[in-house]
């Protein structure tokens, strides 16, 4: 190595040391005999998946042609590439990212798990839009519960909270109120995800990092962003790489005893804790 002149392309002094403004995750270079080690910090509550489009020269990738990785939760110096000079001489990479919650491997969840109504004790409300429903779910598998600002929801499953977002007040019936969606997102221990949205201002009861039990109070309903009245969306849905796929599930309803998928119009009540 003494003779040996490292040049280093220009994108790579921008992303040898890469925190994205998103997530919790922080991409880095450490130099080794030969090469190059890239690592990650990974803050965030739930695996976090990166594809790593590399540029090489005179380089080879001791991971062969894999460029999928995923970065477990709550790690630090995660080793996700290593990179040497294939002979004497010159030699140089650059990558480009991309990344998103979740574990990209994991295929398969859990079909036959039963979730909890996200509905006060012994209360009715009604699905007021469905699974692919007509006006806004359309090719989505999630459901809007009707209910008044500010009543309480509470987890239909056990998870960690990754993300929460409380401080919007505005909202309307028009997509580009999206933005303004107060929302919980809960991390399964199957991989998949359940997002609360249209909140009420400030009315998370939970926080980021929290583990929370099925049937747990999180919030208070609201009517903030792309909404055209006060209700709750919820949507279990499974991510990747660059894809996500929303779930039918079934609820437990009434005493619990049942569980079944809920339907556009119909009214449920839950009576169990």
């Amino acid at each position: 190595m003494n003779n040996i002149r490292i040049i280093l392309l220009f994108t790579l002094s921008l992303l040898s040391n890469v925190a994205f403004s998103q997530f919790e995750l922080k991409i880095y270079t450490e130099k080794i005999e030969n090469g190059y080690k890239i690592l990650a910090n990974n803050d965030e509550f739930c695996p976090v998946s990166i594809k790593l489009d590399l540029t090489l020269k005179n380089m080879t990738s001791l991971q062969g042609s894999k460029n999928i990785f995923v970065i477990p939760p709550r790690t630090k110096g995660y080793l996700i590439i290593v990179l040497k000079s294939k002979k004497r001489g010159k030699y140089s990479y650059s990558y480009k990212t991309r990344y998103n919650y979740g574990n990209h491997l994991k295929k398969e969840y859990d079909k036959n798990y039963s979730y909890y109504l996200p509905l006060p004790i012994d209360k009715k409300f009604k699905i007021s839009q469905g699974y692919n429903g007509a006006r806004t779910h359309k090719d989505i598998n999630a459901l809007d519960f009707s209910m008044s600002v500010g009543t309480n929801i509470y987890a239909i499953r056990g998870g960690t909270v990754i993300k929460v977002i409380e401080n919007n007040n505005k909202g309307c019936p028009d997509e580009i109120c999206a933005r303004y969606n107060n929302k919980i997102l809960i991390y399964h221990e199957d991989g998949t995800f359940a997002s609360y949205l249209h909140l009420i201002q400030d009315g998370a009861i939970v926080k980021k990092g929290d583990v929370v039990e099925k049937g747990e109070l999180i919030g208070k309903s609201g009517n903030t962003g792309w909404s055209s009245g006060p209700h709750l969306h919820v949507e279990v849905y499974q991510q990747w790489m660059e894809t996500s796929t929303s779930l039918k599930t079934k609820f437990k309803i009434n005493d619990g005893q049942k569980s079944e998928i809920l339907k556009e119009n119909s009214k449920y009540k839950r009576n169990y804790r």
